[in-house]
């Protein structure tokens, strides 16, 4: 066996101050990743509080538009009634139309013969 001597002992202790030093700088590292990871996971509930509140906003949105839309179906339902009474209107406005040109034309006919 050979002996130990200063020079070993103090490369020795000079090691084992490195790598104390070594772990101390781990630890610390480690601490700050902990206290990142924290701040992230306060951070994610955060956000999943944010989304929820959302979901709940649009969910009352689309509620909202259901309801209007249940309102106003039969209204829409309507729609292609009227569209064919309107078409049938337009027969109707011609006939007006005509009844109304020859009632006022038979009136001017009556008036320059001075029978009015």
């Amino acid at each position: 066996m050979n002996p130990i001597t200063e020079n070993d002992s103090t490369q020795f202790n000079q090691k084992l101050d490195r790598l104390a030093d070594s772990v101390s700088q781990i630890l610390v590292n480690q601490e700050k990743i902990e206290n990142k990871l924290i701040s992230f996971e306060n951070k994610l509930i955060d956000l999943e509080k944010s989304q929820i509140r959302l979901e709940t906003e649009l969910k009352g949105s689309f509620n909202t538009i259901n309801v209007r839309l249940d309102s106003q179906k039969s209204a829409l339902d309507k729609i292609p009634d009227l569209a064919e009474k309107v078409g049938e209107l337009k027969n109707w406005k011609q006939i007006a139309v005509i009844v109304f040109t020859a009632t006022v034309t038979s009136i001017a006919w009556l008036v320059r013969d001075g029978r009015f």
